[in-house]
């Protein structure tokens, strides 16, 4: 996948939308420890989060540990941030 900065900004903003009506709590997961698009990924979500995420916590997560938490664990997570 290719992702673009316009993209990327409006699919966080809607996460972070979400979890102003939850507990306001996002995390980000991507592959950014394998695939340059993950880093691209990471990079443009913690620039939104400067810009629009006031009273909302961003944590990232590589992919594969994130599929092991929703298994162990997945009252941790509030609202997933990921692309495709």
């Amino acid at each position: 996948s290719i992702y673009t900065h316009p993209e990327v900004e409006r699919v966080t903003r809607v996460a972070f939308e979400i979890a102003r009506g939850r507990d306001g709590r996002v995390c980000s997961v991507e592959k950014s420890n394998v695939m340059e698009t993950g880093l691209f990924w990471r990079q443009e979500v913690t620039l939104a989060h400067a810009e629009f995420g006031a009273g909302v916590e961003l944590s990232h997560m590589y992919a594969d540990a994130c599929a092991m938490e929703l298994v162990r664990a997945p009252k941790q997570f509030d609202v997933i941030l990921a692309g495709n």
